[in-house]
């Protein structure tokens, strides 16, 4: 598939995990995911302002979304005028009621210096936020131009994917060698609290925003790991520049296996993995351990690209398919590529933090039986987003389909299970341990004697 710069989101379909960044993406439309949130400011009693400068995409005007301070009535100085016909029934809202709304604020509300583009970006984000979906965003100019410079792998903050899961706000993945990472943050931390505020009821894109700042600032965590620990963590925000595929060669029992660590699907991350592959495949390679854990996700096109190293080609790696009011057919995307992999004993590593774009790798090499999945269960993400974007530069992200393995699974939710289940505790984690890779090597030593 063309490769094209990820400042230009136009054309980009993506699949995305519910984190600080985003996911999975296919080459369509625009299709994405992870956002950032406007901030809510409020001048006796006033909604104000719908931005804030960082990173952020707040869920706008919906109800549920703005936690605005109630007043009661009787100290408030009012006046209620009627604009319905006496004696009728309440009749249903049409889109002139935000005209309506809108005529009157600029006539009547106390103050004169309302940007009107804060109107609408607030109205635009309100009806967004009102489909109650995670994923589906709208991107005011700004942070529409901050989330085309995150799919080029390089932005400031802390190195950790966010989402929210059994309404709880938690880390999905911290990325190597990131803040986050040397700060000792894990995937499914619980995080309760940012710079003091409490996220009980903080949006993703709220909490990406705040997270996220100036490289050489400082950001402070309230993380819990169990339900009675709660500790702060602060972290020195810095530039993140993700290196999507790391590769090496590891003698283990007498065997030569291909370590392949994948932490994103990023744009350059199929013609970095193809690259890998035909490196190794010039050395005397007995077994491939292929590390998707952490990886939440990226660009839809760079995960089939991985996958068709092992899927015969003309087999589907991943359908996408939509509701039933969009009377689309399926999409299936199938291998093209030789299998140079297919054959290979490969054993892949997943966990909590898998999601997305490693599920789809996952899914369809468990489908096959092309590898064995060693790990935890997988986040559970398999929608996919689209992103349209506007003259003014803002831009919308929906959800639009949902994706399949090959077998016709759905890991929404759920996420995917491992053939061979092997937890990393936190005692492994602070003594440098890690029984997953111990348990891929042994996978690999049994799968190449042949019992």
């Amino acid at each position: 598939m063309p490769s094209r710069s990820a400042a230009d989101m136009s054309g980009w379909t993506i699949v995305c995990a519910p984190s600080e960044r985003i996911l999975l993406v296919k080459q369509t439309r625009n299709r994405a995911m992870e956002s950032p949130h406007t901030k809510q400011k409020r001048n006796k009693q006033v909604l104000h302002s719908i931005f804030s400068v960082l990173l952020i995409f707040v869920a706008g005007f919906a109800i549920g979304h703005w936690q605005t301070p109630f007043v009661p009535a009787t100290q408030e100085l009012l006046r209620i005028t009627s604009l319905a016909p006496a004696q009728t029934k309440k009749l249903p809202p049409t889109f002139d009621l935000l005209e309506q709304v809108r005529s009157f604020i600029a006539s009547e509300y106390v103050q004169t210096d309302v940007p009107e583009a804060d109107l609408i970006y607030g109205a635009a984000s309100g009806m967004v936020a009102a489909l109650n979906d995670p994923y589906s965003v709208f991107f005011t100019p700004q942070i529409a131009e901050e989330f085309a410079k995150e799919l080029e792998g390089e932005f400031q903050g802390i190195g950790a994917e966010i989402g929210r899961k059994n309404d709880q706000l938690i880390v999905i993945a911290p990325l190597p060698d990131s803040p986050a990472a040397r700060a000792g943050l894990e995937a499914r931390d619980a995080i309760l609290a940012i710079d003091g505020e409490e996220t009980a009821t903080m949006s993703i894109d709220a909490a990406v925003a705040l997270i996220r700042g100036d490289a050489g600032t400082d950001v402070t965590l309230a993380i819990g790991r169990n339900p009675d620990v709660r500790k702060e963590v602060v972290i020195t925000r810095s530039v993140i520049t993700v290196e999507s595929v790391r590769m090496q060669v590891v003698e283990h029992g007498g065997i030569h296996i291909g370590y392949i660590e994948i932490t994103q699907f990023g744009e350059d991350t199929g013609a970095k993995f193809q690259k890998a592959v035909t490196q190794l495949l010039q050395k005397p390679i007995d077994g491939i351990v292929l590390d998707l854990r952490n990886n939440p996700g990226g660009f839809l096109d760079a995960a089939v690209n991985v996958a068709d190293s092992w899927v015969s080609v003309g087999s589907s790696i991943v359908e996408e398919r939509f509701n039933a009011a969009q009377h689309k057919p399926p999409t299936v995307y199938t291998a093209s590529k030789q299998a140079v992999l297919q054959g290979v004993p490969t054993v892949v590593l997943i966990n909590q933090g898998s999601a997305s774009g490693s599920e789809i790798v996952a899914g369809a090499l468990q489908d096959y039986g092309l590898a064995v999945l060693i790990g935890e269960q997988t986040f559970g993400k398999g929608s996919v987003q689209e992103v349209y974007e506007f003259g003014d530069g803002s831009a919308l992200k929906i959800t639009v389909a949902r994706w399949y393995t090959p077998n016709g699974r759905t890991i929404d939710e759920d996420g995917i299970t491992p053939d061979i289940f092997v937890p990393l505790t936190e005692d492994n984690y602070n003594h440098d341990e890690d029984p997953q890779l111990d348990a891929a090597y042994a996978e690999l030593m049994r799968l190449t004697a042949g019992t």
